[in-house]
């Protein structure tokens, strides 16, 4: 072994200098790898907000179209003359060679103008119905009501009374039933 300079030298040195060295240089370390986990946080969140801009894009451009839509289904609901417009359409696009959209919208035009509203007739109401309604209504119009006393009790109801009510009302129920059924 070759001899140096520093062979004879003696150094003291106290335990708390070597710890604060010691955290010193974990201090080190540890900002090392905090900084590069910031970095690569960082490079992260750009790519998600890169990603996030191109949906949001595509949602603008979604959001465009539908707006566009809307436009032209408020248009055609406006029409004064939904007929003659149809039609007009129809006459505007006669090639089968315009577009799949096209097509199906004559298709569903022209199903549409097939179909032709039925006009709904009222039901003719048989005139014993209509007279057995009428006795229904002047049963239920001379009907006083049963008063009930504090307790809660009511008193007696003539059976004759009930019997005129429940008959009428069933023979209402009967024809009603008989009429519509």
């Amino acid at each position: 072994m070759s001899g140096t300079i520093y062979d004879e030298i003696k150094v003291n040195v106290a335990l708390g200098d070597i710890a604060k060295v010691h955290s010193a240089a974990n201090c080190f370390t540890i900002s090392d790898e905090q900084l590069s986990k910031a970095r690569n946080d960082l490079t992260r969140l750009r790519e998600e907000c890169e990603v996030q801009a191109k949906e949001i894009g595509q949602l603008r451009a979604r959001l465009i179209e539908t707006e566009q839509d809307l436009k032209k289904w408020t248009k055609a609901a406006q029409t004064e003359k939904p007929i003659a417009d149809a039609n007009a359409f129809l006459d505007e696009h006669d090639t089968p060679f315009e577009g799949k959209d096209v097509d199906t919208a004559c298709e569903v035009i022209r199903a549409l103008l097939a179909a032709k509203p039925k006009a709904a007739k009222p039901r003719e109401v048989s005139p014993l119905l209509r007279q057995r309604i009428e006795n229904a209504k002047d049963v239920l119009r001379q009907i006083t009501p049963v008063v009930g006393d504090t307790d809660g009790n009511y008193r007696e109801v003539e059976g004759d009374r009930f019997n005129t009510v429940y008959k009428a009302l069933q023979e209402l129920y009967d024809a009603t039933r008989a009429e519509v059924l």
